[in-house]
C-alpha cells in the first residue's frame, strides 16, 4: 500500500464514522461534558448536535479493533516531518460541526454535501436542537416517497426494521408506536452486536488499510442500513418532525467519498494551514472529479454461439456471468488503486455500473487517461473486443451537491456515460489488426465453448473459457474472491494486471493479496451479510443435488409438472432512469447512491435466499443492478414469477413495476437462441402503455391480467378431472381464443360462441358425462366468459394448463 493510499484510507475513515455517534447517542448512554464542549456548537437553548460529542465516546469505545489511530506518523492526523499537523481521527471525524482545522473542515464540508446543504441552510442547520423523535423515528422506505413533493413522517405507513442487514431486514414493515425505552433499547442490543461483529474482521487486516477499511464498509452498511441519518432536520422548514429519509449508512458512505477527495484536492496544492482553510471555503473552484463505468456487450459475451453445442453449458453460463461481475469490480479496483484511493470512494456498485469520486487534479486525469487505455487494450487483446467498459468523467463543484443543482447534475452524469458508451474503444484513433493477425496465424481451431475465439493448441477451449469452465466449477464449493499479484493457484487470464482465486476459505496475511470479498450465497431470511469481511453481491445460486454437486439443465427440466421442459424469465425495472432523475424528489448525493444500494439489493440479497428456500431448481444466470436472467422449469418459473412480483410490489411499495418476457424450450436449445427469443418477449412486455407487462406463451399483458390468468388456469385445473377435460379439447379452444381475437375487425368471426357451444357438447357426449345440461351450463360459463374476456390472452390460461396435462397423458 503506498503511503498516499493509506492517508487517504485514514481520511475516509475519519467520513465514514463522522455520524456514529448518532448510532450510540440513541442507545440513551451519556456523554461527558468536556466532549461536549469540544465538539457540539452552543445555542441560546444550550449544546446542539450531541452526536458530535457521542461520535468521540464511540471511537473509544471501539479503539481497540481499529488499525493503529495514535501515535506518530498517522499523515495526516500526525506527522512528525511537519509540526503543524497535530490533528487526531477522533477530532477530524467529531468535529464537524464545529471545526477548526482544515482536516475537520474536510469532513464539515463533506458532511454538508452529502445532505445537499447549501451554505446558509447548513449554517441553521447546526443551530437546531434534536427533535424529540429521533430516538423512537425510524428510517422510511424511500420508494414510498416516491413523487411526493413533500411528506410528514406520519404520512408514510412503513419504515425499515431496526436490525442487521439480511434479506427479511431489506424489507420495510409497518410503522408502529415506540416509547423512548424501547426504542433506545433496540439501538443498544443493535450497538453491542455491532462492536461484537467488529471483532471478526481478521486481524492481519488491521496492517492493511484499505483490506480492513473495505471490511469495516460492509460491517457498517450491515449495521447501520436503516439507522435514519436525521436527528434534528427540519425539511424545506415545513415540519418540526424528524425525516427519516436517508440512512446513516449512506450519508456516512457519500460524506467518506467526499471528504477522500476535498482532502486529496487541497493537498496536491501545498499549502499552508491557512491556505487551506481559506481555500476550502470557496464555492467556486471544482475539487471532485465523478468517474463513471459501465460495462457494455454483457449479453454479447455471455450467451456465445459456442453454447449451441451445449458444451458444458449450464458450467459455462454460470462462469461467464460470474466473470463479468468480476470485469466490472476489477475495473473499478484498478481505477482506485492506480488513483491510490480507498474502497469508500466507490459510490456505486451494481450490475456492471459502478461511479468513483475522485479529486479532480492535473495528475489524476492523466491517470485515468492511462488507466481507461490499458482496459481497453485487455478488452482487445482478451475478448477480441466483443465487450467493454465504457469509462466517462466529469468535474463538480461544491455547488453541483446541493438540492438547486444535484438533479440537473445527475443528468449532466449520465449524458456523458451515454455519450462514452456510443464513442467507445476510440476506433477512429487506433488500430488493433496484430490482435486479429495473431488470431488468423497461430490458431487454427475455434473454441467449442465460445464459437470465436481461438482454442488453445491441442485443445478444444481457449484459455479464457478454460478459466470460466473452472470459476463455473469453483462457484459452487468457494465463498471468497482473492485478488492480487502473483497469487498461487489463480486463475490462467488475469483481469487488468489482476490474478483471481476462488476459495472456500480466506487466506492469512500475504502482502500480494489485495482484496478478499465474501460471495458466499444467502440461504437464510435472517441471515447476516457479514461474515468478517467485506462483500461484494453476487447472485450465484445454482441447483444442487443433496451431494453438493449441481443439476445441469437435463436434470433441472425433469422436476417440471407434466410436460417436461424449461423457461426463460428474463426481466428489468421500468423507466429507471425516469424513476432517478424525477420520481426522487428533493434529491441528494446520499439518497441517489441509497436508492441505487437497495434495487441492487433486492435482486444479489432477497431472491438467492427465496431460490435456496423455495426454488431450487430455477438456475441464476444474472440478476443484480436492474435486471434478471433466470432458467427453470416452465411450472416453477410461473410460480417462481408471481412470488418474486409479489415480494418486489412489497419491497418497493407498490410504487415501482418490472416487465418480463418468457420463453417455453427444450433444454437442448442452444442458450443463445433462448437469450434472443426472451430478450425479444420483454420487448414486447414493454411496449405496454405503462408497461408493468408479461410476455408468455406469446401473449403480452399486464401483470394484473397475467395473475388473473393464472387463476383461469387453476380453475381448469381443479375441473379436470371432473369434465374429463383433455389436450385435443383444450387445443380446440386455442384456435377459438384466434377467432374471438379476430372478431374484433372481422364481424363473422363471432361465430367462434356458437363453436365453443358445439365442441362442449360434443366433448361432454364422447366422454359420456351424466349430466350434461350442467355441464354445458359450467363450462361455457367458465371457458366463455374466459375467452370473451381475455380474447387471444385466454391462451395464458390454456396453455399454462394444457402442458400440465400433456406430461400426465405422455
Amino acid at each position: 500500500m503506498t503511503n498516499l493510499l493509506e492517508s487517504s484510507s485514514r481520511v475516509a475513515f475519519a467520513g465514514l464514522i463522522h455520524d456514529l455517534g448518532k448510532f450510540l447517542q440513541r442507545t440513551k448512554s451519556i456523554v461527558s461534558d468536556g466532549n461536549k464542549q469540544l465538539y457540539c456548537p452552543s445555542s441560546d437553548f444550550g449544546w446542539t448536535h450531541i452526536h458530535a460529542a457521542f461520535t468521540a465516546q464511540a471511537i473509544d469505545e471501539i479503539g481497540p479493533w481499529l488499525p493503529s489511530i495514535r501515535g506518530d506518523n498517522l499523515y495526516p492526523f500526525k506527522d512528525n516531518q511537519n509540526k503543524n499537523i497535530d490533528d487526531s481521527l477522533i477530532n477530524a471525524a467529531a468535529a464537524h460541526h464545529k471545526p477548526k482545522t482544515f482536516l475537520q473542515s474536510v469532513v464539515a464540508i463533506a458532511d454538508r454535501l452529502a445532505s445537499a446543504f447549501e451554505r446558509e441552510e447548513y449554517e441553521t442547520y447546526i443551530k437546531q436542537k434534536d427533535m424529540d423523535d429521533y430516538i423512537t423515528a425510524r428510517l422510511i422506505t424511500p420508494f414510498e416517497a416516491l413523487d411526493k413533493e413533500y411528506v410528514k413522517q406520519n404520512d408514510l405507513k412503513y419504515v425499515y426494521p431496526l436490525e442487521k442487514l439480511s434479506a427479511k431486514a431489506c424489507f420495510a414493515k409497518q410503522r408502529i408506536v415506540l416509547s423512548q425505552d424501547n426504542a433506545s433499547k433496540e439501538y443498544k442490543d443493535l450497538w453491542e452486536e455491532f462492536k461484537n461483529d467488529l471483532q471478526q474482521i481478521p486481524t492481519q487486516s488491521l496492517f492493511l488499510w484499505s483490506q480492513w477499511l473495505d471490511h469495516f464498509d460492509t460491517l457498517l452498511m450491515t449495521y447501520t442500513h436503516a439507522i435514519p441519518s436525521a436527528s434534528a432536520f427540519v425539511l424545506h422548514g415545513k415540519t418540526n418532525a424528524t425525516i427519516a429519509s436517508v440512512s446513516l449508512y449512506d450519508h456516512s458512505k457519500s460524506t467518506a467519498a467526499l471528504a477522500t477527495a476535498l482532502w486529496r484536492y487541497y493537498e496536491a496544492k501545498n499549502l499552508s494551514e491557512n491556505e487551506l482553510l481559506s481555500q476550502i471555503k470557496s464555492d467556486e473552484d471544482e475539487p471532485f472529479l465523478m468517474i463513471q463505468g459501465d460495462m457494455s456487450g454483457i449479453q454479447d459475451f455471455i450467451f456465445t454461439q459456442g453454447a449451441e453445442k451445449q458444451f458444458d453449458a449450464s458450467k459455462i453460463l454460470r462462469g461467464r456471468s460470474f466473470f463479468i461481475s468480476l470485469l466490472s469490480e476489477c475495473a473499478a479496483l484498478k481505477i482506485l488503486e492506480v488513483l491510490e484511493l480507498p474502497s469508500t470512494s466507490q459510490i456505486i456498485n451494481a450490475a456492471g455500473h459502478f461511479m468513483i469520486v475522485a479529486p479532480n487534479t492535473d495528475d489524476v486525469i492523466q491517470k485515468l487517461q492511462t488507466v481507461k487505455k490499458e482496459i481497453e487494450d485487455w478488452f482487445y487483446q482478451e475478448l477480441y473486443a466483443v465487450s467493454n467498459i465504457s469509462l466517462a468523467w466529469k468535474s463538480a463543484s461544491k455547488n453541483d451537491f446541493t438540492a438547486k443543482r444535484f438533479k440537473e447534475f445527475q443528468k449532466e452524469l449520465h449524458y456523458n456515460l451515454e455519450k462514452a458508451k456510443l464513442s467507445q474503444m476510440n476506433l477512429c484513433e487506433n488500430t488493433y489488426s496484430p490482435v486479429f493477425y495473431d488470431f488468423v496465424k497461430h490458431y487454427s481451431e475455434v473454441c467449442e465453448a465460445d464459437g470465436r475465439f481461438p482454442a488453445e493448441k491441442n485443445k478444444n477451449l481457449c484459455s479464457l473459457c478454460s478459466d470460466i469452465k473452472q470459476i463455473g466449477e469453483y462457484l459452487t464449493k468457494n465463498n471468497y474472491v482473492i485478488i492480487g499479484h502473483n497469487l498461487e493457484n489463480s486463475l490462467k487470464t488475469n483481469i487488468f494486471g489482476y490474478n483471481i482465486r476462488l476459495d472456500q476459505t480466506a487466506p492469512l496475511l500475504q502482502t500480494n493479496c489485495y482484496r478478499i470479498w465474501d460471495i458466499s450465497l444467502m440461504t437464510q431470511e435472517t441471515q447476516s451479510v457479514f461474515n468478517g469481511y467485506a462483500r461484494r453481491y453476487i447472485n450465484a445460486f445454482v441447483p444442487k443435488w443433496e451431494d453438493n454437486t449441481v443439476k445441469c439443465f437435463e436434470d433441472i427440466v425433469k422436476f417440471s409438472e407434466g410436460k417436461q421442459s424449461l423457461m426463460t424469465l428474463k426481466g428489468d425495472i421500468d423507466n429507471l432512469g425516469f424513476l432517478f432523475q424525477e420520481r426522487i424528489k428533493h434529491s441528494t448525493f446520499a439518497s441517489y447512491a441509497g436508492m441505487s444500494r437497495r434495487i441492487n439489493a433486492f435482486f444479489t440479497i432477497v431472491l438467492p435466499a427465496l431460490c435456496y428456500q423455495k426454488y431450487k431448481d430455477v438456475y441464476t444466470i444474472f440478476a443484480g443492478g436492474d435486471d434478471f436472467f433466470f432458467i427453470g422449469p416452465w411450472d416453477k418459473q410461473i410460480a417462481f414469477l408471481t412470488e418474486v412480483k409479489e415480494k418486489f410490489d412489497e419491497y418497493v411499495s407498490h410504487n415501482v413495476t418490472f416487465s418480463v418476457g418468457m420463453i417455453m424450450a427444450h433444454e437442448k436449445t442452444p442458450v443463445r437462441i433462448l437469450a434472443e427469443l426472451t430478450e425479444s418477449e420483454l420487448e414486447n412486455a414493454k411496449s405496454l402503455e405503462n408497461k408493468n407487462g408479461v410476455c408468455c406463451f406469446g401473449q403480452t399483458v399486464s401483470f394484473n391480467e397475467f395473475l388473473k390468468l393464472l387463476k383461469e388456469a387453476e380453475n381448469l385445473d381443479l375441473n379436470k378431472e371432473k369434465y374429463q377435460l383433455s389436450t385435443a379439447f383444450i387445443y380446440r379452444l386455442i384456435q377459438l381464443c384466434e377467432k374471438a381475437q379476430s372478431a374484433l375487425t372481422k364481424p363473422e368471426d363471432a361465430i367462434w360462441r356458437s363453436w365453443l357451444a358445439y365442441r362442449i357438447v360434443r366433448h361432454l357426449k364422447d366422454n359420456n358425462f351424466a349430466d350434461k345440461e350442467q355441464g354445458v351450463s359450467d363450462l361455457s360459463s367458465m371457458i366463455g366468459k374466459g375467452i370473451e374476456t381475455y380474447l387471444e390472452k385466454y391462451k395464458i390460461a390454456l396453455f399454462t394448463h394444457l402442458y400440465k396435462l400433456r406430461g400426465e397423458e405422455e
